[in-house]
Order: structure tokens, then sequence, then C-alpha cells
């Protein structure tokens, strides 16, 4: 397993895009205003927005407001060989998950969702055709 990307999941979008692509001259990977989900290039893992509603929808933190202090803001992307097999491993040891293997055809990817101890969101997935 290794770290793809960091997901940060924000309130505002457009605002941050603008400050990542223009203030902090990050270059854009993929996405643009109109895709509600960009990627910016750091030289090592990336850093992707979308916003938080969004990504709440996706895991079942819909029912908590946005400025909910325990609605996920951030989600830490891990990237597998197999999201199926790996699971399996997860959940042997005993892992808290928010939903099983899935394929998100939208995304491109095959994931799922758990949180770590302190609750941080974390998804593992691997993309189609990777």
């Amino acid at each position: 397993m290794q770290l793809s990307h960091v997901r940060l999941l924000v309130k505002d979008y457009l605002t941050c895009l603008k400050f990542y692509r223009d203030v902090m001259e990050l270059e854009v990977g993929w996405g643009d205003e109109n895709t509600n989900y960009i990627s910016f290039k750091t030289g090592g893992s990336e850093i992707a927005l979308f916003p938080r509603a969004d990504m709440a929808l996706s895991v079942g933190e819909s029912h908590k407001p946005v400025d909910a202090e325990h609605q996920s803001s951030q989600c830490l992307i891990m990237a597998v060989d197999d999201v199926d097999a790996t699971y399996g491993l997860l959940k042997s040891k005993g892992a808290r998950f928010i939903d099983t293997p899935h394929n998100m055809s939208h995304w491109g990817v095959r994931c799922f969702h758990l949180y770590d101890p302190d609750g941080n969101l974390i998804e593992v997935n691997k993309e189609f055709g990777a």
C-alpha cells in the first residue's frame, strides 16, 4: 500500500482551487473550475480538492452539516494492487469500515473507505486499468 494523494475536502471548491493554482502556483494534474475535482502535482504525492458535501454523500456522512466537527475535512488516498484482498486483510485485523469494496465508475476506481482510530477518513483504491 502506498500513499497516492491527500484529498482535501473543501467547503468552497473554487476559492480553494484558485488558492492552490494561482497563489501557491501548483501545476494542475487533472480537473478545472467545472469538474468539481482537481489534482495538483507536487513533485511527490498529489494534493486533490473535492467538495466536502460531495465526499460526505459518497461515504454516508451527508446527514452531518457541512460545518459539523465530525464531518471529514481530508481523506488519505491509499493505492493498492488488489482492493478486495486488502479489504479482507484489514477486516481480519479489526479495521472500522464505512463501506465495502465497490466500483465508483465516475471516479474511475474500485475502492472502499474506513476510519483510522482517531476518525480520519481513508480511501483505499485501485484505478480501473491500472
